[in-house]
Order: structure tokens, then sequence, then C-alpha cells
């Protein structure tokens, strides 16, 4: 009676306190509080989303819960009302109806536009103890949400380690905490994070590498991450990518050189022919001012390549020469490598 009279007079919010204390008191007064609300709504004509948020809780507590969700749904897409309420609106809607992927997901996105995504963290939470068959469907979707925000992966990695400090995590989730970490701008700790994992799990690699590639432009200083994409491209037999990052992180860690050219010789033995590999190695020497390091890497391209393959790497022999101030020996070379039909290679 109470709630009918102050919703009646207009006095919504202590009208909504009342229906709140009947319907805890007594579930059988909800569908009546229920038709109160709805009929306070239809003297309202703006729509007062307390009346829409009370009304889908009612909802929820009648097991409703599309039309539970149907309201939260309008009031998410309007910002009808500021985030901390909606996201303590989804919980109550779930406190009734069950956690749910789609409410959880909600309130984190909620959470995370307003820049305090771990309010979420205990729907996450109850979703990941309840429903371990949306594991997979949970963390690709919360990677959706992040995009590429480095501000949403930082909340969503402070969620991931709340949840390992409870819980065992899954593969999927797993996943995500060093994704995660990764585009935080944790790199090397990413990387280990998923060295971890792929030891469980190998057919994962090319998730991981997608993972680095995307990252690759913002990390590209960071010769860690070229050092791993080496080990997972060698691992794939794709030897030129492999050589590219090995490159890379000599240039970026000059005090790696010998390890690094010791790899090198080992990678050219795996596939000798390809003159892309040899490419790699020229262009970083030449890069660093390693000329007897470049001379040395000619020398073995040519003595393993036919000559139509080996004619376009002379560019760096060119580069080698006029470095020496012999340019009788560059002009040789330059016209050697303009015999190759390969011409991109150099």
């Amino acid at each position: 009676l109470l709630a009918r009279a102050s919703l009646d007079r207009g006095a919504v919010a202590e009208g909504i306190s009342a229906a709140r204390r009947a319907a805890e008191m007594d579930s059988t007064l909800v569908p009546g509080l229920a038709d109160f609300v709805r009929g306070a709504m239809e003297r309202a004509p703006d729509g007062d989303p307390r009346l829409k948020a009370i009304l889908a809780e009612l909802y929820a507590r009648q097991g409703d819960r599309t039309s539970a969700e149907e309201i939260f749904g309008l009031l998410v897409r309007t910002r009808a009302m500021d985030d901390a309420a909606l996201v303590s609106l989804s919980a109550e809607i779930m406190k009734h109806c069950g956690v749910f992927l789609t409410g959880v997901l909600a309130a984190l996105e909620i959470s995370l536009s307003g820049g305090h995504g771990t309010d979420a963290y205990p729907l996450v939470l109850a979703l990941y103890r309840e429903k371990p068959e949306e594991h997979g469907e949970l963390a690709s979707s919360i990677g959706e949400l992040a995009g590429d925000r480095e501000e949403r992966w930082r909340s969503i990695a402070e969620i991931m380690e709340r949840l390992a400090a409870e819980n065992e995590l899954s593969v999927p989730l797993r996943m995500l905490r060093a994704t995660a970490h990764y585009f935080a701008g944790g790199v090397e700790r990413a990387i280990f994070e998923f060295d971890q994992i792929l030891m469980l799990d190998e057919s994962l690699k090319y998730r991981v590498i997608e993972i680095y590639k995307r990252g690759l432009a913002r990390f590209d200083a960071n010769a860690t991450l070229h050092l791993a994409l080496y080990h997972l491209f060698l691992e794939e037999e794709l030897h030129g990518e492999a050589a590219h990052h090995l490159c890379r992180t000599l240039e970026l860690d000059p005090s790696q050189v010998r390890d690094v050219v010791a790899r090198f010789g080992k990678l050219a033995e795996r596939e000798p022919g390809n003159p892309a590999i040899w490419a790699e190695m020229l262009k970083t020497a030449i890069a660093m001012n390693r000329t007897s390091l470049a001379r040395e890497v000619l020398a073995r391209a040519i003595a393993a390549l036919p000559p139509e393959k080996a004619a376009a790497l002379h560019i760096y022999g060119a580069r080698i020469s006029a470095a020496d101030g012999k340019w009788d020996d560059a002009l040789r070379c330059i016209a050697l490598a303009l015999t190759s039909d390969q011409p991109d290679v150099a």
C-alpha cells in the first residue's frame, strides 16, 4: 500500500524503496508491485529511469529474465543512469535470474567505459565459477570489449590477476590474462605467460603469433618480443620471418651479436637457398655499420645460392664496397644486381 500510495503521488524514490522492501518480505506481492510501477510509468511521460530499473528488478524476481534484460539493455543504450547504478542493477537481475554472459559483459563494458572496470569483478568471478563451459566465449568477448585501448587492458589485467589469486585459471582465461598484460605494456611478463601456456597447448601458437603481431607497431623497439617471434616462426619453419625478427633483435640489442650471429648461421643452414634470409642479415649488418659481418654474410650467400638467385644480393656488395671506398667494385656489384629478376629481395 505504501508503495502504491507513494507512486500515485509522484514520490518515486519513496515508492521504489517501499516496493523493494515489500518484494523482499513477500514474493507473492511482486506481480502486483510490477503493475503499480507500470502504472506510474504511464503517468510519467518522460520515463523516469528509476521506475524502469525497479521494474527490471521486479521482473527478475519473477524469473522473467527476458523482460528484465530488455529494460536493462534500454537503460544501457540511453545511458539514463550512472555507471554504478547500472552495474548494481545488472548484479540484482543476475542475483534472481542467475548469472549470464550478456549481463556480465554489459556490466563490464559500462565499468570499462567509466574508467573503473574492476567494479564488475564480482560478476566476472561468479560467471567464471558457475559457467565453466562459457570460459572461451567470456575471454574472447572481453578481448573484443578492450579492442586497442590500453587503459581497458590495464583494468582487464587487474581483473584477471584477482581472478587468478582465487582460482586456477582455465586456458582461455590464462590467454586473456597474458593478452591483457601484453596490450597493457607488460611485454616481457606477457611473453613469459604465453610461453607457459604454449608448453601445455602448442595448438595456440598461431593465436599467440597473431597477438604479438597486433602489438608489433607499438612494441617494435622491444628486443624480447622480436626474439620471441623469431622462436615461434623458427618452430613453424617460416625461416624468412624468423630471420627478420632475429636480425631486428640484433639491431635493438647489439650486445647479443655473438648469440644472434650463431643463431643466424644455424637458421641459414636450414634453408640456404632462400635469398630473403641472407638479405635480412645483410640489411642489418650494413645498417649497424658492421661491414666485416656484412662481407662475411654476402660471401656465404653467394656460395650457397645459384647465380640467378644471388644476383639481387650484390646490391649489398655495392654498399660494402662503397663504404670501403672501392668504387669500381661497387659499380660491378650494381651491374650484377641489375641482372636479377628478383630486385625486391634486396
